[in-house]
């Protein structure tokens, strides 16, 4: 993120990397009030300094005019956001927007050269547009999340999450399909690690333990088997998938958050069993068992 002539500096270093290396560690690069084009102001200051920067700055120059054009032809360069301040008198919107800007990449915002730059606290537009911005990037630059064949190698035969299944005499399919949502929701979690997707995360889990819990007293009051009730909690979880259960982090599916039930699960206490009668002593016994 930069400004004005820090701004320039940043996609000159950028284009020398994309030459040299054809690719960047650079995952994005919002551009906050630069003069793509130059500065009109830095004009007229051309007419009474010699400054070579301010040379440089002027509307127009060879220099600038070069950044532009070879951003334009660069081989895979980062994905670009351009601001621009309303009331800025130095950066007008033509020169702030480079020409390879368009509607989808531009944004103004009631500010000024300095405030633009400087907000005065998390409340302002600029502040919330620049995380925005920069929580698109990281969502880019992520691997992709695919769900993924799990092989059962009974690796997960002494987690509390299958222990639980079996000491409710869930049937083995419908177990071994647990354990591949749950093997696909731990996968997810190593990619969301940032401390705004754990907060996500966060919302998400508690969404579905309250499915849990509607459906742990559907399971109660019209006596469901324990097979009955984990195939109602991965429907349930299946059908609000785009609804109570839709989140930012749109990398998730419904196997994934099938899988979180089971996250959830995987713990020595009774707050997630699939029988009414599991008590934290058949957990215990049953975990000894299986060391």
């Amino acid at each position: 993120m930069r400004i004005a002539w820090g701004g320039l500096v940043s996609k000159a270093c950028i284009l020398n990397h994309l030459k040299e290396t054809e690719g960047t560690v650079v995952k994005g690069f919002i551009s906050l009030a630069v003069p793509h084009s130059g500065a009109k102001i830095v004009s007229m200051g051309s007419f009474i300094s010699s400054n070579v920067q301010l040379a440089d700055l002027s509307v127009l120059s060879d220099a600038i005019y070069q950044f532009s054009n070879d951003w334009i032809n660069a081989t895979n360069p980062p994905p670009t956001k351009y601001v621009y301040g309303t009331n800025d008198p130095y950066v007008e919107k033509k020169s702030a927007l480079a020409i390879e800007s368009n509607r989808a990449n531009s944004t103004a915002v009631e500010e000024d050269h300095s405030s633009i730059c400087k907000p005065k606290d998390n409340n302002q537009t600029i502040y919330k547009l620049v995380v925005k911005y920069i929580l698109e990037f990281e969502s880019i630059c992520k691997a992709p999340l695919i769900v993924q064949n799990f092989q059962d190698q009974q690796q997960y035969d002494d987690h509390f999450f299958v222990l639980k299944m079996v000491i409710a005499d869930v049937h083995q399919a419908i177990t071994g399909h647990a354990k591949g949502y749950f093997f696909n929701a731990e996968e997810a979690r190593k990619l969301f690690t940032s401390d705004h997707d754990k907060k996500l995360l966060s919302i998400l889990y508690k969404k579905i333990n309250e499915i849990y819990r509607q459906e742990y007293g559907n399971h109660i009051a019209h006596k469901t088997t324990p097979d009955q009730f984990v195939h109602s909690v991965h429907a349930k979880i299946m059908n609000e998938d785009s609804g109570y259960l839709k989140c930012i982090l749109t990398e998730l599916d419904s196997v994934h958050k099938k899988g979180m039930i089971h996250q959830l699960a995987n713990k020595c206490d009774t707050s997630i069993v699939w029988s009414s009668n599991t008590t934290i002593d058949d957990i215990i016994a049953k975990k000894g068992d299986a060391i």
